[in-house]
């Protein structure tokens, strides 16, 4: 007996449904892969499955498992930020300060928008956010962005999202943009 699949009489590990969908998730949460192995056990030999046999057997599951994540922490960052239902298996976040600041987190890092601490106009941004630019993750910005821009001047929210409507949060909105509170006041009418 050699201990290799074949020769030996035992039969080649097959992963079952259950094995599939913890590897997937715990990869998508970020576990290494020789923590995954310790968890992932050959119902044979009763032994944890070493790296090489994980990769093998699992390689649909390791390719995709944060994948899945990502995507599932994207639309429910993105259906926060615009106050529609949270995508399945999630709960919806009302906190209006939360919804702010992740806001601010999706304009910096998919918008490319920063903090410059320099005077912004509204007229410009009203221009801007006029435009009707596609849909998609464009339209997703442009979402964003005119949600921003209507908490700040106190105007409607767009079609399809909540308002924000914590004066707080108006505030920290203006402050991202580089404007004092007084100058947005002043603007909003104008």
């Amino acid at each position: 007996m050699s201990g290799v699949a074949g020769r030996s009489g035992r039969k080649a590990f097959v992963p079952n449904p259950a094995q599939r969908n913890m590897v997937r998730k715990l990869t998508g949460w970020g576990i290494p892969q020789q923590h995954i192995c310790r968890v992932v056990t050959n119902p044979q030999t009763a032994k944890p499955l070493d790296p090489k046999s994980l990769r093998k057997h699992f390689a649909l599951e390791i390719g995709t498992g944060a994948v899945e994540a990502n995507v599932t922490v994207a639309r429910l960052i993105l259906a926060t930020i615009l106050g529609s239902p949270p995508p399945p298996g999630t709960v919806a976040i009302t906190n209006e300060w939360l919804r702010a600041n992740l806001a601010i987190f999706w304009a910096k890092t998919r918008m490319g928008w920063r903090e410059t601490g320099k005077p912004l106009d509204p007229k410009s941004l009203r221009k801007h956010f006029a435009l009707d630019i596609g849909t998609g993750a464009v339209e997703a910005n442009f979402l964003v962005g005119s949600l921003i821009y209507a908490t700040i001047l106190g105007l409607p929210p767009p079609p399809g999202t909540v308002a924000i409507t914590n004066k707080r949060v108006r505030c920290r909105f203006a402050i991202f943009l580089g404007q004092d509170q007084d100058g947005l006041e002043g603007n909003q009418r104008g």
